[in-house]
């Protein structure tokens, strides 16, 4: 389980913005169900927003890894 604050990237494409290997940092932690809600970056460390104006997306624990 992750916590809010850490670091992570996409292990698959997520999303058209979001392609395996996208970083990201966990913004909200659910419990039940388990999930997160991340905040995804560019490689130029800008926050991806989607068409619909959201800078979140959420996803589940096998979307994500820790970042090293």
């Amino acid at each position: 389980m992750f916590n809010e604050n850490d670091m992570v990237i996409a292990k698959k494409a997520l999303a058209k913005e979001i392609p395996a290997g996208t970083k990201g940092c966990i913004m909200l932690v659910y419990m039940k169900p388990a999930g997160y809600e991340v905040e995804f970056f560019d490689e130029d460390n800008n926050t991806i927003v989607f068409p619909n104006g959201d800078i979140t997306l959420g996803v589940g624990l096998d979307d994500i890894d820790i970042m090293i």
